[in-house]
């Protein structure tokens, strides 16, 4: 990690406060909050290869490796799911990121946040059984792998995905 971390900003703020709530153009309120260790608790701690790890853009597709946002390289010079889960253990004392859950209080999508909300120990938003949720990658364009090489062809996409699809 840099020895300094560069402040979050404004804009990346808003980026997360527009992305989590909305669903249709409206807001919509998590269905519940919960101890952060009360779900998936059988993946924690999070293997320490894992965190050294590339994250990987499609939880079926193991073998595909992605890169981080320049928000996340910018602060940590790492594109690895640890510099993931740092990033939002920095946005989330600003907003609280909801998770999905399963009605068995597994994690279906938020794996980073949830690791998050773990280390900061403080309790979660979820949404319990959604079937669609919105997405968004940054509110900036490009993107750095874990070479270090950065591609500001990467445009932010933004749009909704099936969950069933996830699991």
């Amino acid at each position: 990690m840099n020895s300094k971390i560069i402040p979050i900003t404004t804009d990346e703020i808003d980026f997360f406060k527009r992305r989590n709530w909305e669903r249709d153009g409206t807001k919509q309120e998590p269905d519940s909050w919960v101890n952060p260790l009360l779900i998936s608790p059988h993946d924690w701690p999070p293997p320490k290869d894992w965190l050294e790890e590339a994250p990987h853009p499609n939880h079926k597709v193991k073998s595909i490796r992605g890169g981080v946002c320049l928000c996340v390289w910018e602060k940590f010079g790492k594109a690895n799911n640890r510099a993931l889960i740092d990033y939002f253990k920095l946005i989330i004392p600003h907003i609280h990121l909801p998770l999905d859950l399963d009605v068995d209080m597994n994690i279906i999508d938020g794996r980073h946040r949830l690791i998050a909300y773990k280390e900061l120990n403080i309790i979660c938003p979820v949404y319990i059984g959604r079937q669609r949720v919105m997405f968004g990658y940054c509110w900036r364009h490009g993107v750095v792998y874990s070479d270090g090489t950065t591609d500001m062809t990467v445009k932010n996409r933004k749009g909704h995905y099936d969950l069933l699809l996830r699991r």
